[in-house]
């Protein structure tokens, strides 16, 4: 193998390697933020629970729960998915179907195979060029979600859709590559 090949696929080890990081890193994120969202959903819980018992007990209206509860879940669980999509997609763990690609030959599969990763990675594309604009804007206005018991910032979750759906497509482009290495005999997939 020539030097300079040697040296451009050392190169893009050491990029697949930070790339793979990332997406672990933002995995473990959406793990973390996943069990604080659970101590936060039962700590609200059992403050509506507290606060329905002093007021049979004593009849004094109490309110123990914790403000923005339902804001911050819901902007939380479109965070969660996309730090964990990409990560998800590199270890196979999305649900799919063979039905179709176990019916074809190994070659129309694997053609198949890319091409559905090629359309995720240009689906991905288009997400983040069309979010891009609301991302900016909603930062540039500090745009909020809920009224009320708490307002909670919009754009660190229209930041996390982009930043996710970036390392989902790039992911898609890199299971793509390796589709049509395989397809052309030139190494395997994954």
């Amino acid at each position: 193998m020539p030097h300079a090949a040697r040296g451009a696929d050392r190169l893009a080890g050491i990029a697949g390697g930070a790339f793979d990081r990332t997406t672990e890193v933002a995995n473990g994120l959406g793990s973390a933020w996943i069990l604080g969202l659970m101590l936060l959903i039962v700590g609200d819980v059992v403050g509506r629970a507290l606060s329905g018992l002093l007021f049979h007990a004593t009849g004094a209206v109490v309110n123990l729960s914790i403000r923005g509860t339902p804001e911050l879940v819901k902007l939380s669980i479109v965070g969660i998915v996309f730090l964990q999509v990409a990560h998800t997609l590199r270890h196979g763990r999305h649900v799919r179907s063979t039905v179709v690609t176990d019916r074809l030959g190994v070659r129309p599969a694997e053609a198949m195979t890319f091409v559905a990763h090629l359309l995720g990675a240009a689906l991905c594309a288009l997400i983040v060029w069309s979010s891009w604009d609301n991302m900016v804007r909603a930062w540039r206005i500090g745009e909020f979600e809920g009224e009320g018991a708490l307002r909670v910032p919009v754009a660190p979750s229209r930041t996390i859709v982009i930043v996710g759906t970036a390392l989902f497509g790039l992911e898609f482009a890199r299971l793509a590559l390796a589709n049509l290495r395989k397809f052309c005999g030139g190494g395997r997939a994954g």
